[in-house]
């Protein structure tokens, strides 16, 4: 938890926001996120937020919890249908046949 809100902490510090979340806030969307990402990494999270930042998100100088949970709940959005692709992908993709690539005797 404590690395949470210190994660959401420098990612508004790295936004120069004016009107940031204060500590009460900070703690109160750690623990939204912690109870609805529960099984997700932290790492994820950082991530949705770099890319957030990076891509052009329009923050209009103000931070707020419901813009985090919007930020992580399009991220994981994304990531669930690019894991969902991917695993269509593996599945539509035929095993190799090891058996035929084993010497003779070993294959008996």
């Amino acid at each position: 938890m404590k690395l949470l809100v210190f994660t959401l902490k420098a990612f508004q510090g790295s936004l120069k926001v004016k009107e940031g979340m204060e500590a009460a806030d900070l703690i109160e969307t750690a623990e939204m996120i912690l109870a609805k990402y529960s099984h997700d990494s932290l790492k994820d999270i950082m991530l949705a937020l770099k890319e957030a930042k990076w891509n052009g998100r329009v923050f209009y100088n103000a931070l707020s919890g419901t813009v985090v949970m919007d930020i992580l709940d399009k991220y994981f959005a994304v990531k669930a249908v690019e894991l969902e692709a991917e695993h269509r992908q593996q599945k539509a993709t035929p095993a190799p046949d090891m058996l035929s690539q084993m010497p003779a005797e070993m294959a008996q």
